[in-house]
C-alpha cells in the first residue's frame, strides 16, 4: 500500500509539474507574452492577460453573447460574433484560422461552445477568457459601450 500511495503523489507531481512548466507570467509591454508552448488548441486566460491583450491590440477579441448584451457593454476592440446566431459558422469560417483569437462570454458557457466550433473551423490558437464579462465588468477593467 505504501509503495502504491508514494506512486500517486510522484504521478501527480509529474502530472502537475509537466501542466504548470510553460506558463508564462504576463509583462507590461504593447507585445504580448502569452506563449503557447504545447500542441492545445484552446486555452484558459485570466483578467489580467486578457488586459494584456487589451492593451496590445494584437490579438482578435471576439464577444459570443447577443446584441443587446454586447450593447450594454463590452470589452475595448471586442467584435460581437453572437455565437447562438444562425451565422456564427459563416463568421467564423470567414476569419484567419492562423491568427490568434480570444473568445468571451458572461460567464464562459457560451464561449466554450464557440472555441469548439472553432476548433473545428480549424482555428489554431483559441484563447477563453476565463470568467468572461462578469470577471471582467466586477474587475473594474476598461468598457465600451
Amino acid at each position: 500500500m505504501k509503495i502504491f500511495t508514494t506512486k500517486i503523489i510522484a504521478a501527480s507531481a509529474a502530472i502537475l509539474f509537466i501542466a504548470c512548466g510553460d506558463a508564462k507570467a504576463p509583462s507590461n509591454s504593447n507585445t504580448s507574452s502569452i506563449t503557447i508552448t504545447d500542441q492545445q488548441v484552446v486555452h484558459q486566460i485570466n483578467s489580467t492577460q486578457m488586459l494584456e491583450i487589451v492593451n496590445g491590440k494584437t490579438i482578435t477579441i471576439l464577444d459570443v453573447r447577443t446584441p443587446e448584451e454586447y450593447n450594454e457593454g463590452h470589452i475595448p476592440g471586442a467584435v460581437l460574433a453572437n455565437v447562438n446566431d444562425p451565422s456564427f459558422e459563416e463568421t467564423i469560417n470567414g476569419m484567419e484560422k492562423d491568427n490568434s483569437v480570444v473568445v468571451y462570454c458572461r460567464s464562459g458557457n457560451r464561449s466554450g461552445k464557440a472555441a469548439d466550433l472553432m476548433e473545428q473551423a480549424r482555428f489554431t490558437n483559441i484563447m477563453d477568457y476565463d470568467g468572461g464579462w462578469s470577471a471582467w465588468s466586477q474587475g473594474g477593467y476598461p468598457i465600451e459601450k
